[in-house]
């Protein structure tokens, strides 16, 4: 005899109130798509490309660099060299950022004494203009489109609401040279060894782990570079982001 079980739960986004015994009876935990909350022993990515929810943008032509102008050699609401705005309706979906990708090329020509970079989310949309990358699903069979605004060195304008520091670090402790890549990931299970020089006079590979960003709809979350003491120098950068939206 054959049993059919349908097994009900809460949809609970929030955390819920938690259960002081292990022999207290209660009731599953589901997500906003009547999914059950589980806690995976092999935690990866691969449920976000097989549902036609993970995205990526990158620079037009893989090895052409596009230009990032640096005005003035301190930190500025007013300028980002990467925003991402999600679009989507308020109770609609989220953007979970997974990594960020900067290649330098070539050499600044001038050399600032360091790179600092800041991570920061508005509760508006803050940025126009600039140049757009229009996000690939990375699931071809997918009809999926993304939520997400990406622009690349866009008009910012001054904040008005709140925001909030998701990410403070140094990159660089000198001029970033020709083939430079930072990694910026998001909520990593692992974290980087640490151990980097940040002052050679050679190319690196830089990672550095942010917190897990949820950026929630009409929300913006903005990418500050700062270079010390250059004044206003014309960089060369390819770019890679990659987000998941639930």
């Amino acid at each position: 005899m054959a049993f059919d079980i349908n097994p009900r739960g809460l949809v609970s986004r929030q955390r819920p109130q938690v259960s002081m015994r292990d022999t207290t009876p209660s009731t599953p935990r589901w997500g906003r798509y009547r999914e059950p909350y589980v806690i995976s022993l092999i935690p990866n990515y691969h449920p976000f490309s097989d549902e036609g929810s993970y995205f990526v943008v990158t620079n037009k032509t893989p090895g052409v660099s596009v230009p990032y102008t640096v005005s003035g050699s301190v930190f500025s609401d007013t300028i980002a060299m990467i925003t991402l705005y999600n679009t989507d309706v308020l109770g609609g979906k989220r953007i979970y950022p997974d990594y960020i990708r900067i290649i330098q090329s070539p050499t600044l020509p001038t050399s600032p004494s360091f790179v600092h970079v800041q991570a920061k989310l508005d509760v508006v949309q803050r940025a126009t203009g600039g140049t757009p990358s229009v996000p690939v699903n990375v699931n071809e069979d997918s009809d999926a489109t993304s939520i997400a605004q990406f622009l690349w060195t866009p008009i910012v304008s001054s904040p008005v609401l709140l925001t909030w520091i998701v990410g403070n670090m140094l990159v660089r402790m000198n001029g970033p040279v020709a083939n430079d890549e930072w990694l910026f990931i998001f909520g990593p299970i692992d974290r980087p060894m640490g151990g980097l020089a940040m002052n050679t006079a050679t190319a690196t590979r830089n990672v550095q782990p942010f917190a897990p960003v949820a950026i929630d709809p009409g929300c913006t979350f903005l990418l500050h570079v700062i270079f010390a003491d250059t004044g206003t120098p014309v960089g060369q950068y390819e770019y890679e982001m990659g987000w998941w939206e639930r």
